[in-house]
């Protein structure tokens, strides 16, 4: 149904409360693009400290053997 049927047949208020509702959709959206890479932004630099901060492990050794002595 294009925008010309829907105020054809339900008119102009329904028309503009459908706009409405797509321009919403739209700035909520917009609103959250930037609050999502700010996120991963974060993200990036939290595991780049971490793994500063992080001593290295010590190497893995493996348990003697059980009968040994």
């Amino acid at each position: 149904m294009s925008l010309f049927e829907v105020q054809a047949t339900y008119g102009t208020p329904a028309l503009l409360r459908l706009l409405a509702g797509l321009a919403g959709f739209l700035l909520l959206h917009l609103i959250r693009l930037p609050l999502v890479l700010a996120t991963r932004v974060l993200d990036a630099a939290t595991r780049r400290m971490d793994a500063i901060a992080r001593p290295p492990a010590p190497p893995h050794r493996p348990p003697p053997p059980s009968g040994a002595v």
